[in-house]
């Protein structure tokens, strides 16, 4: 075993302005010290370079390499050869590391892998989605031996290969491994598209033993800006360059022939995806070159003929038999009968069930807004102007005012809210208030239900009489519910189905302001309007008592209900707090709210999934968001929900 390891980490960079902060702060917050970063700007026009070298005068461990473009392979090549670390691994400019990135290989190296591999993160604008590799496994041998011909494509799948995964930079590899490929490797200088699949091929080859653990690294794939529109002409250059990486793969004679047609479908399919959502006229005309490209059409053919799943082999063989324009349409109706077919399947159940219990007049009106709730954002985005034209009036003869911090104190309140009473809510529900109870042992901890708000709360009779007759649901309810306490109380709102996995004070912001929220890393591309971001989480709220802000978000509820009669979509919270963020209320408090790097939904992703110690630490960066209908049953016996929920 290595005692700590130098790890190069390589950083290929071209015009990466808008990520090449964020990418290059994860490098050098790494836990692990020992390491020495090699950036090569390849050429960059935009101010990457002035980027590069604000970090490297601060941080000594960062080396930079100034070279003409040249394209990712000789990006990649120039940063190995001036490697001096006894291992390497890679970071794309765009992506980020957790800080226990590096840290997480290097104590696999208790024996001296030549390539230790792991899952990773796909990362939609803070939304993470884990990414497992198909099993904890080390390979040697002849298991290596007949994986190395698996690596990229495997029987009864239409997927990527996760038994390696074909990136770069999942993985951490010995130096004298990768010394090896260099020579054969110098020769992809001209393949834009594919490289990372032949870079893997090369590797796997030169290498004895493989360690690889199925769970999720701190790699963060950044896919929020892979959705844009793609042009005509890029998406027929796809081809030209998927051809060219099918023609070295394939000249690798280690690398059978079905390997390398599979890396040609993949590729063509990243390309036939995006269209398909897109441009129907650049689809047709995509989808019509490759009906007579007998490369794509044999490609093809080894899908299909590869046992799998019915569905997908229908949808393949439609490619094969239709033309572009036929293929459209019945996607298109395949598409919105599913979306029909599973509005049914839910609601036929629920409308009885409702029907049932409460009546017919009043399990119309819950379908309703169930209804809402199933168009949410578009309702939030399509109406936010009409309902900022009728709150405006109402929210300026508050504009000018600000919380008295003398006659608002801090409350160490915690408001809980279960409508039953939390001895009859579902197991996932009070192993949360569970979890709030633990970490928050100074708070003073209030259950509100049906039994008692009425103790706390002075909330308008009107309205208290509309939602007993099912004209506000729940939700809206609870909304009205949360800023009424606040106002009366002070304190903090936590929503029943949040998880704390550790501690988080959202009391002390509110040393310095009237009112707090998290706004974690994907709440921002929540919502956005007039150039206006969310910063809040609606869920998660703490006020001084008598505070400004929240007084003033009680009254728009009330005096909107009291001249519209109702509240139109399910987000009106949320609108709510948009309007009062761009009025700047309070003194514009909601620009001032906790800002962290994390995801509170990506237990949501995780919650059925083998339970690992890499993805626990992301997890208690931020209180967790569930939801109480998920089941606490699964079929693996060591996933997250029944480690998080023992004893």
């Amino acid at each position: 075993m290595m005692i700590n390891p130098l790890i190069s980490i390589i950083v290929p960079v071209y015009n990466q302005e808008l990520y090449l902060s964020t990418s290059l702060e994860s490098i050098i917050n790494q836990t692990y010290s020992n390491i020495e970063v090699i950036i090569v700007n390849d050429g960059s026009t935009d101010s990457s370079q002035s980027i590069i070298e604000n970090y490297a005068s601060k941080d000594s461990r960062i080396r930079y390499i100034q070279q003409d473009n040249g394209g990712l392979v000789a990006a990649t090549l120039a940063g190995i050869k001036q490697a001096s670390g006894e291992y390497i691994a890679f970071l794309d400019p765009d992506d980020r590391l957790g800080n226990d990135f590096i840290s997480n290989f290097v104590e696999q190296l208790v024996d001296e892998f030549d390539i230790v591999a792991m899952g990773y993160y796909l990362d939609k604008k803070g939304k993470l989605l884990p990414c497992y590799l198909k099993q904890t496994k080390v390979y040697e041998g002849i298991d290596l031996e007949e994986s190395k011909n698996s690596y990229l494509f495997e029987e009864g799948t239409v997927e990527v290969s996760s038994k390696f995964f074909i990136s770069r930079w999942n993985k951490l590899y010995k130096k004298t491994v990768i010394d090896k490929i260099v020579p054969q490797f110098e020769t992809c200088k001209n393949i834009t598209l594919g490289e990372d699949s032949i870079f893997t091929a090369l590797v796997l080859r030169a290498s004895k033993s493989v360690c690889v653990l199925e769970a999720p690294n701190s790699y963060f794939y950044n896919i929020g800006n892979q959705n844009s529109m793609m042009k005509s002409s890029a998406a027929q250059k796809t081809i030209e360059k998927s051809k060219v990486a099918f023609e070295k793969l394939n000249s690798l004679n280690f690398v059978s022939e079905e390997q390398s047609l599979a890396l040609y479908y993949f590729l063509i399919e990243n390309t036939f995806q995006r269209l398909k959502y897109s441009s129907q006229i650049d689809f047709i005309s995509f989808y019509n070159t490759l009906k007579f490209d007998n490369l794509y059409q044999k490609a093809l053919s080894l899908i299909i003929n590869n046992k799998i799943d019915k569905k997908k082999l229908l949808e393949l063989e439609l490619r094969r038999r239709v033309s572009g324009r036929t293929y459209i349409r019945i996607n298109q109706f395949f598409e919105n009968s599913k979306k029909e077919v599973r509005k049914i399947i839910k609601e036929l159940p629920l409308f009885f069930e409702d029907f049932t219990k409460v009546g017919y007049t009043k399990a119309l009106k819950l379908f309703q807004h169930r209804q809402k709730r199933q168009n949410a954002f578009d309702d939030m985005y399509n109406q936010t102007s009409e309902i900022e034209e009728q709150i405006q009036p109402i929210l300026d003869k508050y504009k000018s005012g600000k919380t008295d911090f003398s006659n608002s104190t801090i409350e160490r309140n915690i408001f809980v809210f279960w409508w039953d009473g939390f001895e009859n809510a579902p197991l996932l529900v009070q192993k949360c208030l569970d979890s709030v109870k633990h970490f928050n042992p100074s708070a003073k901890i209030i259950e509100i239900s049906k039994n008692n708000f009425v103790e706390y709360t002075d909330i308008n009779p009107i309205i208290l009489k509309a939602f007993q007759n099912g004209d506000i649901s729940i939700q809206t309810f609870s909304d009205i519910l949360r800023f009424n306490l606040l106002k009366n109380h002070g304190g903090a709102w936590i929503d029943s189905t949040i998880l704390f996995l550790d501690y988080y004070d959202i009391f002390d912001n509110l040393k310095e302001n009237s009112f707090n929220s998290i706004c974690f890393s994907s709440s921002n591309s929540f919502y956005e309007y007039k150039n206006v971001s969310c910063t809040w989480s609606g869920y998660f709220i703490a006020s001084r008592k008598n505070a400004h802000f929240v007084t003033v978000m009680n009254n728009l509820f009330e005096e909107y209900y009291l001249k519209y009669g109702n509240f139109p979509i399910y987000f009106f919270i949320d609108v709510l707090f948009m309007i009062c963020k761009i009025n700047k209320l309070d003194n514009d408090v909601l620009s001032k709210t906790d800002n962290v790097i994390g995801d509170m939904f990506l237990l949501a992703n995780l919650y059925k999934m083998k339970f690992n110690k890499y993805s626990l630490r992301l997890l208690k960066e931020v209180p967790q968001k569930l939801s109480w209908m998920y089941s606490t049953q699964a079929s693996t016996d060591d996933n997250f929900l029944k480690e998080l929920f023992k004893g």
